[in-house]
C-alpha cells in the first residue's frame, strides 16, 4: 500500500517550489488520497498546492492532475487524486505557490506537509445507494462518480472519513 509524503513533514517555505518526485507506479488503484496539512502560518497570506504527474519522473505534464483549494489558515484538507485519465502517470510531485499581503514583512511563511496514500480497492465496490443511521462510509458510495444518496451530506465530511484509517466507522446522526 502506498502511503508516503509528496512534501515532507514540517517543510517550511517562503517562495514557490516543488516537492520531490514520488513513484506511484506500484499503486493498485488509480484513485489516491492526498492530504494537505498546514501546521504554521503568519497572517494575511495564501498557499496554492497542485499535484503534477509524469511518466518518467523528469518531464512533467503542463497541467496539474489535481489542485487543493487555495488555503489561508492552519488545518487539514483532503483531496482525491484520480489518475484514471492519465494512465501513463508513474510519478507525482507537489508544486506550491505562496503570496503575502498587508502589513509587516512581505515574505510569506508556511509550514506544511502533503501526504498521499492509496485508497483500498475494496472501498470502491459498487453498492446500492442507500444510507441508514447504522450505515458506514462504504455503504453509500454508489458509483465511482461519487453519487450520494443524501445530497445534503457534505463532501468534506465524506473525505474526512475516507482519510481516516477506520473505513468501517459509522456515520453520526448529524451527517444524515
Amino acid at each position: 500500500m502506498l502511503d508516503t509524503f509528496l512534501v515532507p513533514a514540517k517543510t517550511t517555505v517562503s517562495a514557490k517550489g516543488d516537492g520531490p518526485s514520488v513513484d506511484v507506479g506500484s499503486a493498485l488503484n488509480t484513485v489516491l488520497l492526498a492530504t494537505l496539512d498546514i501546521s504554521n502560518i503568519v497572517e494575511q497570506e495564501s498557499l496554492d498546492v497542485s499535484i503534477y504527474a509524469s511518466a518518467d519522473g523528469t518531464t512533467w505534464f503542463t497541467k496539474p492532475v489535481a489542485s487543493f483549494p487555495q488555503q489561508f489558515y492552519r488545518g487539514q484538507t483532503p483531496l482525491l487524486v484520480d489518475l484514471s485519465q492519465h494512465s501513463d502517470s508513474k510519478f507525482l510531485r507537489a508544486h506550491w505557490e505562496v503570496a503575502r499581503w498587508g502589513r509587516g514583512t512581505e515574505t510569506p511563511m508556511f509550514e506544511f506537509q502533503v501526504t498521499i496514500k492509496q485508497i483500498p480497492p475494496n472501498f470502491f465496490r459498487k453498492r446500492a445507494p442507500k444510507l441508514t443511521r447504522e450505515g458506514n462510509a462504504t455503504s453509500f458510495l454508489a458509483t465511482s462518480e461519487w453519487s450520494l444518496d443524501r445530497p445534503n451530506l457534505k463532501r468534506d465530511r465524506f473525505l474526512t472519513v475516507l482519510a481516516s484509517d477506520d473505513h468501517d466507522r459509522s456515520w453520526p446522526s448529524a451527517a444524515l
